[in-house]
Protein backbone atom coordinates (compact mmCIF):
# COMPACT_ATOMS: atom_id res chain seq x y z
CA UNK A 1 0.00 0.00 0.00
CA UNK A 2 2.63 2.23 0.86
CA UNK A 3 3.57 2.57 -3.21
CA UNK A 4 0.24 4.12 -3.80
CA UNK A 5 -0.98 7.66 -3.43
CA UNK A 6 -2.92 8.87 -0.40
CA UNK A 7 -6.32 8.90 -2.39
CA UNK A 8 -5.71 5.33 -3.76
CA UNK A 9 -4.93 4.22 0.07
CA UNK A 10 -8.06 5.96 0.80
CA UNK A 11 -10.00 4.71 -1.56
CA UNK A 12 -9.09 1.06 -0.87
CA UNK A 13 -9.07 1.33 2.99
CA UNK A 14 -12.26 2.85 2.55
CA UNK A 15 -13.61 -0.51 0.34
CA UNK A 16 -11.60 -3.15 2.64
CA UNK A 17 -13.67 -1.26 5.68
CA UNK A 18 -17.09 -1.17 3.81
CA UNK A 19 -17.08 -4.97 2.55
CA UNK A 20 -15.37 -6.35 5.75
CA UNK A 21 -18.09 -4.03 7.93
CA UNK A 22 -21.13 -5.97 5.85
CA UNK A 23 -19.42 -8.82 6.28
CA UNK A 24 -19.62 -8.40 9.98
CA UNK A 25 -23.17 -7.59 9.82
CA UNK A 26 -24.15 -10.82 7.81
CA UNK A 27 -22.05 -13.04 10.12
CA UNK A 28 -24.00 -11.64 13.31
CA UNK A 29 -27.20 -11.86 11.56
CA UNK A 30 -26.06 -15.21 11.10
CA UNK A 31 -25.40 -16.16 14.92
CA UNK A 32 -28.64 -14.57 15.82
CA UNK A 33 -30.71 -17.50 13.66
CA UNK A 34 -28.45 -19.92 14.37
CA UNK A 35 -28.85 -19.69 18.19
CA UNK A 36 -32.80 -19.38 17.42
CA UNK A 37 -32.88 -22.63 15.44
CA UNK A 38 -30.85 -24.34 18.52
CA UNK A 39 -33.42 -22.98 21.22
CA UNK A 40 -36.62 -24.07 19.40
CA UNK A 41 -35.81 -27.99 20.12
CA UNK A 42 -37.28 -29.19 17.12
CA UNK A 43 -39.75 -26.78 15.85
CA UNK A 44 -36.88 -25.59 13.09
CA UNK A 45 -39.73 -23.24 10.78
CA UNK A 46 -38.88 -23.46 6.95
CA UNK A 47 -38.44 -19.68 6.89
CA UNK A 48 -35.30 -20.25 9.01
CA UNK A 49 -33.53 -22.46 6.60
CA UNK A 50 -34.87 -19.92 3.89
CA UNK A 51 -33.26 -16.73 5.70
CA UNK A 52 -29.97 -18.74 5.58
CA UNK A 53 -30.13 -19.36 2.09
CA UNK A 54 -30.89 -15.61 1.66
CA UNK A 55 -28.02 -14.70 3.77
CA UNK A 56 -25.66 -16.89 1.98
CA UNK A 57 -26.01 -15.67 -1.28
CA UNK A 58 -26.25 -12.14 -0.16
CA UNK A 59 -23.02 -12.57 1.58
CA UNK A 60 -21.50 -13.43 -1.74
CA UNK A 61 -21.36 -10.35 -3.33
CA UNK A 62 -19.06 -8.50 -0.66
CA UNK A 63 -16.97 -11.52 -0.69
CA UNK A 64 -16.70 -10.86 -4.59
CA UNK A 65 -15.86 -7.03 -4.40
CA UNK A 66 -12.90 -7.81 -1.42
CA UNK A 67 -11.78 -10.21 -3.95
CA UNK A 68 -11.80 -7.38 -7.13
CA UNK A 69 -10.57 -4.77 -4.45
CA UNK A 70 -7.34 -7.28 -4.03
CA UNK A 71 -6.98 -7.85 -7.37
CA UNK A 72 -6.50 -3.99 -7.77
CA UNK A 73 -3.94 -3.44 -5.20
CA UNK A 74 -2.19 -5.83 -6.49
CA UNK A 75 -2.35 -5.02 -9.96
CA UNK A 76 -3.09 -1.00 -9.04
CA UNK A 77 -4.46 1.84 -11.20
CA UNK A 78 -3.75 1.14 -15.12
CA UNK A 79 -3.72 3.50 -17.42
CA UNK A 80 -6.14 4.06 -20.84
CA UNK A 81 -6.98 5.72 -23.40
CA UNK A 82 -10.84 5.69 -24.05
CA UNK A 83 -13.85 8.06 -25.40
CA UNK A 84 -16.72 8.49 -23.38
CA UNK A 85 -19.84 7.75 -25.09
CA UNK A 86 -22.01 8.70 -22.26
CA UNK A 87 -22.56 10.42 -18.85
CA UNK A 88 -25.12 9.84 -16.52
CA UNK A 89 -25.69 10.03 -12.68
CA UNK A 90 -27.85 7.70 -10.91
CA UNK A 91 -29.79 8.34 -7.79
CA UNK A 92 -27.25 6.40 -5.34
CA UNK A 93 -23.43 6.85 -5.72
CA UNK A 94 -21.61 9.37 -8.28
CA UNK A 95 -21.42 9.75 -11.94
CA UNK A 96 -21.02 6.75 -14.21
CA UNK A 97 -19.89 7.21 -17.43
CA UNK A 98 -19.81 4.41 -20.81
CA UNK A 99 -16.83 4.19 -22.87
CA UNK A 100 -16.30 3.93 -26.68
CA UNK A 101 -15.63 0.29 -25.45
CA UNK A 102 -18.52 -0.72 -23.49
CA UNK A 103 -17.28 -0.56 -20.03
CA UNK A 104 -18.74 1.54 -17.23
CA UNK A 105 -16.98 3.39 -14.77
CA UNK A 106 -17.78 5.26 -12.16
CA UNK A 107 -16.00 8.41 -11.26
CA UNK A 108 -14.65 8.56 -7.88
CA UNK A 109 -14.09 12.57 -7.05
CA UNK A 110 -16.09 14.85 -8.00
CA UNK A 111 -13.19 16.95 -9.56
CA UNK A 112 -13.08 15.02 -12.37
CA UNK A 113 -15.31 16.41 -15.39
CA UNK A 114 -15.57 14.51 -18.13
CA UNK A 115 -17.44 15.12 -21.57
CA UNK A 116 -19.48 12.92 -23.74
CA UNK A 117 -17.94 12.29 -26.94
CA UNK A 118 -13.93 13.59 -25.92
CA UNK A 119 -10.67 11.28 -25.82
CA UNK A 120 -9.57 10.92 -22.35
CA UNK A 121 -6.42 9.32 -20.82
CA UNK A 122 -8.19 7.56 -17.96
CA UNK A 123 -6.04 6.44 -14.79
CA UNK A 124 -8.74 3.74 -13.55
CA UNK A 125 -9.08 0.54 -10.97
CA UNK A 126 -9.77 -2.24 -13.62
CA UNK A 127 -11.58 -4.49 -11.47
CA UNK A 128 -13.14 -2.09 -8.98
CA UNK A 129 -14.61 0.00 -12.01
CA UNK A 130 -13.55 3.01 -10.71
CA UNK A 131 -11.58 6.45 -12.19
CA UNK A 132 -8.98 7.71 -10.13
CA UNK A 133 -8.09 10.65 -12.96
CA UNK A 134 -8.25 11.58 -16.40
CA UNK A 135 -6.57 13.86 -18.58
CA UNK A 136 -8.43 15.36 -22.01
CA UNK A 137 -6.22 14.09 -25.11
Amino acid sequence: MAKYSADVRDIFWIGISGYCGVLLLFTLILAYILQRMLRSKGRIHKMEYFFLLILFVMSLYPVFQLGNLAADIVQGPIILENKIMEQWNPSRGGDKVRTWDGKQYEIVDSEIKLKAGSHYRLQVLEHSKLILDAAEL
